[in-house]
């Protein structure tokens, strides 16, 4: 694994970019359940603690997605 790191080309202006969208997506996101609280509970306040776990909820689903589809893979492979 070592190995393989010390070659990699990290592109940091793409991983910038990803940051920065990610960001975005949740600032839109959380802007968008204050609002929708307000319209629908009348009053309540939408935290951004719930933003942030509701975000690390969807990037661990995304994880897990990918990880089932990598041992899928892996599994037709073996099997030949």
């Amino acid at each position: 694994m070592k190995i393989n790191l010390k070659e990699v080309d990290w592109e940091w202006q793409r991983i910038a970019t990803g940051v920065g969208m990610i960001g975005v997506a949740v600032a839109a996101g959380h802007a968008f359940a204050r609002w929708w609280m307000r319209r629908i509970e009348g009053g309540v306040t939408w935290k951004a603690k719930w933003t942030v776990c509701a975000a690390m909820m969807m990037g661990l689903f995304a994880i897990s997605a990918i990880s089932v589809a990598g041992i899928a893979h892996q599994v037709a492979w073996l099997r030949g």
